[in-house]
This record gives structure tokens, sequence and C-alpha cells, in this order.
């Protein structure tokens, strides 16, 4: 089942410059990823904004749930087209998250997300 709207990643040539403009211009706060080709920053109440270089799916919303294989099955169930089963984060990336990607009935990409609980002795 759907949780929340994880975020909404939204397609940046140079997201360290757009996370500057998101911050310093708009007021924003910085969250905690920032790295070269992923910025985060969140609204006041909370909201996640996502500065992403993954022009092959930016912009979307990547919405929230619990156990992402069981929500993958009930798609495919009601016949929902599944781009991309679920996954772990690319190789050299830690482990926080599995992603999948669907269409909704209009085409439009979403990512569906399930935080993974940290391994021991990760932060």
């Amino acid at each position: 089942m759907i949780k929340k709207v994880a975020f909404i990643a939204l397609p940046a040539k140079n997201p360290k410059r757009a996370g500057q403009f998101y911050k310093e211009v708009l007021g924003l706060a910085q969250s905690e990823w920032d790295v070269d080709a992923w910025v985060e920053v969140e609204t006041p109440s909370g909201e996640t904004i996502a500065l992403v270089q993954e022009p092959e799916l930016a912009p979307y919303i990547a919405l929230e749930t619990d156990d992402i294989e069981a929500e993958i099955d009930r798609l495919r169930a009601l016949g929902v087209e599944i781009v991309r089963p679920p996954a772990p984060l690319p190789e050299g990336d830690m482990p926080f998250c599995r992603e999948a990607i669907i269409k909704d009935c209009e085409g439009n990409l979403l990512k569906l997300h399930q935080r993974l609980a940290p391994e021991p002795g990760q932060c």
C-alpha cells in the first residue's frame, strides 16, 4: 500500500547549482542528500524535492511503500505496466532503499520507493 509521497524529482543538468537556487533564492532547507548527481531540499512542511540527473525519468513522483514486492504484485495483478521491477540503488550507492518504476494509465512514470533499515554499523 502507498503511504505517502516520498519525494518529487525534478531534472537538473547541475543538481548542485539547482540546489543552491532552491536554498538561497527560495529559502528551502538542505536535506541529508547532497551529492553531484542528486541534491535534496525540504519545504517548511517537510516535503522533499530531489534535483536529479536522471534525464530518462525526471520529472517524477516517488511514492513510499513499506513492502515494494507486495505492492508490485498487487499492481501487476491490476494490469499496471511495470517498467522496472524492484531493485536496489545502483552499484556504489548506499543500499538505503529499493525502487521500482511503473506507468500510470496516461503513460506517466512513477517510482515506488521503500526505505530499508540500515545495516548494523551504518549511520
